[in-house]
């Protein structure tokens, strides 16, 4: 209950600074998704923490493949709470090896696997 709560405060926070970047937000299926900020608040081609999923403004980050992978990455900050950003650093940089990108699905996300 905890872990979940401190994702939504999470989200919350970032929510707020995405605002204040100017970025416009809506609510899809529990996650909140932020795009086109003026300044760039995310990494690779989008960024969740707790229950907020930042990207830019390109809508090809904000599909039903890409939103369901981010989706997955709201209930692993739900899970782990604040240990995840923790977790998520040890299981590396590379998103093809990283257990927490390959349980929210590679392709879903956008990355190229080995198999295509």
């Amino acid at each position: 209950m905890f872990n979940k709560a401190s994702a939504q405060a999470l989200g919350f926070v970032y929510l707020q600074v995405n605002r204040l970047a100017g970025a416009n937000h809506y609510l899809s299926d529990g996650l909140t998704v932020c795009h086109g900020a003026k300044v760039r608040l995310w990494a690779r081609g989008g960024t969740t923490i707790g229950t907020t999923f930042a990207t830019g403004a390109n809508p090809r980050m904000r599909t039903a493949d890409v939103l369901a992978h981010e989706r997955v990455h709201m209930d692993q900050w739900e899970r782990h709470g604040l240990t995840f950003i923790f977790r998520y650093v040890a299981a590396g940089r590379n998103p093809l090896t990283n257990k927490f990108e390959q349980e929210a699905g590679l392709k879903r996300g956008g990355y190229r696997t080995s198999d295509e």
